[in-house]
């Protein structure tokens, strides 16, 4: 055997103990390299919230510009959150328009003589995400206009146009009565939600709570105290204890609450479908001056059923204003459910209608995992490179305004409407942000300085993301400074 080969196999570098040390400074020297990928002050920020830079994509770049795109990791699969819903708003936008408009169709079956139903009334659900409390107050009372006033039948809610199509995704952090994780429904009166604001009342020694719209399956127990401590700079909110009896919800408050602190206003959706349509539809009803005999029940529409008139929601361009302006999940699955043009709606037909427009635009995003439309998802991915190709086909679009004009303004609105403290940024940004436990993301459009519109996606995937925050900034910052 030649000497030299003896030499390296003698070497202590190369023995069995230093083997793994030699392959972590190979794993440095790497790391180090694709580091210089990013803008010095992200790999210094990114240093000191201790993620990696294998677990961050980037993609910026000045739009129109003939310089290649600025990327890190632009190939790599990530979970991007709440940018997903970037992917749903403008697939609906190119393949339902701007204009599309959902619908709910009001029916009777039955006779209907001076003003008396003998018969029931039927409400049938395409998926309106915009049938709030006003606008199904707007539609009740437009069957008060139409002569309705007593139904001697049953009211039936039909829901069947999404069939049980992600009624069964369970939440991900467990908080079923948070309004973020409510599920779609065909018929989703109000978002299935009611507003409790909490409001101190020193003078009477007590912490009131009003419940709007005052549904009376509600039952809440007030055991607040009101205590003379200190209003606290972010006052923490007060999550009542839930049960559900059956037929009631009830909410028990229990603790303090400062007389100095102003009223808060808290979110819950603690209803099903069709105890929360109910107690609705009897609640607006009777304050119209209407009667109802019968009960409320789920059912579909008898094909001899007479159409009476369809409520029709907001034009799609102002629903994806709730959708990305407020990271709205509910609203962005029930456009996603929507997009397959199916009765009943299913996730495969809604998944391959995205891919189909992607395919026709000549948009390859072969790391595209859709599952609910909204990123409320620990399987949805994609890569940085192919969201930003995607908004730069976007910025070229017919529907380029409706779809800009959709994102939060940075400083200003929406859910950037805090952020940021460099005035020199804000108001030049219009972009989506989206977390989870461990992903911290935010993508859109920035003008430079040089007022330059420029493409921007920031997705970071780490234990520690929750602390990275501040990086989105110090990107913005650069690029805006730099490009």
């Amino acid at each position: 055997m030649p000497p030299q080969m003896k030499k390296i196999r003698s070497c202590p570098f190369l023995a069995r103990g230093s083997w793994m040390l030699a392959v972590g400074w190979l794993l440095f020297l790497f790391s180090t390299l694709t580091s210089a990928e990013l803008p010095p002050p992200l790999i210094h920020a990114l240093a000191a919230a201790h993620v990696p830079a294998d677990n961050v994509g980037v993609y910026w770049r000045t739009i129109d510009s003939p310089i290649e795109a600025h990327t890190h990791q632009p190939d790599k699969a990530f979970n991007p959150a709440s940018l997903m819903k970037l992917v749903t708003t403008y697939v609906a936008l190119n393949t339902l328009g701007p204009h599309y408009r959902f619908k709910t169709d009001f029916y009777t079956h039955g006779t209907l003589q001076r003003g008396i139903l003998n018969g029931d009334l039927i409400i049938q659900g395409h998926g309106d995400p915009k049938m709030n409390l006003e606008n199904f107050w707007l539609a009740l009372r437009q069957l008060r206009a139409q002569g309705l006033k007593d139904i001697r039948g049953q009211v039936v809610f039909d829901a069947s146009a999404f069939g049980n199509a992600l009624n069964n995704s369970p939440a991900l952090d467990g908080q079923n009565a948070q309004t973020y994780n409510t599920a779609p429904h065909a018929l989703l009166l109000n978002l299935k939600s009611m507003t409790l604001t909490l409001s101190p009342q020193p003078q009477l020694g007590v912490v009131a709570i009003n419940v709007d719209p005052p549904l009376t399956p509600i039952h809440i127990t007030n055991h607040l105290r009101l205590s003379t401590a200190a209003c606290p700079k972010e006052n923490p909110a007060l999550v009542p204890r839930i049960v559900d009896s059956g037929h009631r919800v009830h909410l028990y408050f229990e603790g303090a609450w400062s007389a100095a602190c102003p009223p808060q206003t808290q979110y819950y959706s603690v209803l099903n479908p069709l105890a929360y349509n109910s107690a609705l539809f009897k609640y607006l009803w009777h304050e119209l001056g209407g009667t109802l005999h019968g009960s409320t029940i789920e059912g579909t529409t008898p094909t001899t059923a007479t159409l009476l008139f369809s409520a029709l929601s907001p034009p799609l361009s102002q629903i994806i204003y709730d959708i990305n302006k407020f990271s709205n999940n509910v609203m962005a699955k029930s456009v996603f459910l929507t997009l397959g043009q199916q009765s009943p709606a299913s996730v495969p037909a809604s998944v391959e209608a995205i891919h189909l427009f992607l395919e026709r635009q000549q948009l390859r995003m072969p790391h595209l995992k859709i599952d609910n439309g909204a990123g409320l998802s620990r399987q949805e991915a994609l890569s940085a490179g192919e969201l930003g190709r995607l908004l730069e086909h976007a910025f070229h679009s017919p529907f380029m305004s409706e779809f800009m004009a959709s994102l939060p303004i940075l400083g200003i609105d929406g859910t950037l409407a805090r952020r940021t403290k460099d005035g020199a940024l804000i108001g030049q940004a219009h972009l989506k942000t989206g977390s989870l436990d461990a992903v911290r993301a935010i993508a859109g459009y920035l003008r430079n300085a040089k007022s330059q519109w420029c493409v921007v996606v920031l997705i970071i995937n780490d234990p520690a993301a929750s602390a990275t925050r501040a990086i989105q900034e110090d990107l913005l910052n650069w690029i805006y400074n730099n490009s």
